[in-house]
């Protein structure tokens, strides 16, 4: 099938009053793991431990990417009352759709020992297929304890239909909705530039599509870095610095989980890279993407004036 993954919208019900940290990326990720750790360990192993394989040794990895993205809610809402909702979404990467009845029972379990600090019991009440984060409706997959479907499949081939609605365009914007972590040389940056962007995008699609869906890419990766840098232009910078804080049980101590978000506008010949730019919608971009950090959504602009110096293009 090559390079495909699958969208669900969880949506868990508070048996109890609770609170909840504002960022829930961090929380959702830690409970889904202990409880999968505790179902099947083999499984948590492909989840969280990705083992790289030696047809990436030439990468040089420290770690390989994860077969799956948890998206949080945005609100921020932290204090729930009993019988309140709250959804997220689970990407998963080609080969891990095969593990969403592991899943399933990880998340019911996760729900039932509690979440957050006060442990508050939540009942996994719905699993949906959906096409994109911002669909209103879904294919339902499970309701309450009865499956009733698999999930809808996205592919390659569907992304590169979703990404012809930027033909011809030369002005594309970046919305970055969670905090991004990128490094240039080395270190964490709050400047993004083209190169820096399709490097780690190409990057990611590539070692995903490997890794997990089987399909080695043949694509002129260092040539379209390289183009990228000499054909593309940021018109439009205005990204900030926000910081959250997680929790690590392993470390025992609060540790900042800090990126950039704002809006950042490209300028040229787009064509190369829209399909990449589509892809990295639903793959997220930069580190912490299983925390749901680095998600983004691509909005087409006819024309583009800077906000700042009011000059056009």
């Amino acid at each position: 099938m090559g390079f495909h993954l699958a969208i669900l919208r969880v949506t868990m019900r508070a048996k109890q009053a609770v609170r909840l940290p504002p960022f829930k990326g961090s929380l959702l990720r830690g409970a889904l793991g202990h409880a999968l750790k505790r179902l099947s360990p083999q499984v948590y192993t492909y989840f969280f431990e990705t083992p790289i394989p030696p047809a990436l040794t030439p990468f040089h990895l420290d770690q390989a990417p994860h077969p799956f993205i948890l998206e949080p809610p945005l609100d921020e809402k932290t204090d729930y009352a009993p019988d309140d909702v709250f959804s997220f979404h689970l990407i998963l990467l080609g080969n891990a759709i095969s593990y969403l009845p592991y899943l399933i029972v990880a998340l019911d379990g996760a729900g039932r020992s509690g979440l957050g600090t006060e442990r508050g019991r939540f009942n996994l009440e719905r699993m949906e297929s959906v096409p994109h984060s911002d669909a209103k409706e879904g294919k339902p997959v499970l309701i309450g304890k009865e499956f009733i479907d698999e999930p809808e499949i996205k592919t390659k081939a569907d992304m590169e239909a979703e990404a012809e609605k930027w033909e011809g365009q030369e002005w594309l914007r970046l919305v970055f909705l969670t905090p991004v972590r990128l490094q240039r040389h080395g270190k964490l940056t709050d400047r993004l530039d083209p190169e820096t962007l399709m490097r780690n995008l190409l990057r990611r699609y590539s070692l995903l599509s490997q890794l997990h869906c089987g399909e080695r890419l043949e694509e002129d990766f260092k040539g379209l870095v390289q183009e990228a840098k000499r054909s593309l232009k940021v018109v439009e910078h205005q990204l900030v610095w926000r910081d959250y804080q997680r929790y690590s049980q392993r470390q025992r101590q609060t540790l900042k989980l800090g990126g950039v978000i704002g809006t950042l506008t490209l300028f040229g010949e787009l064509s190369p890279y829209r399909f990449f730019l589509k892809a990295g919608e639903y793959l997220h971009i930069g580190k912490q993407t299983t925390f749901g950090l680095g998600k983004y959504l691509v909005v087409s602009i006819p024309s583009f004036q800077s906000p700042i110096t009011g000059h056009g293009f």
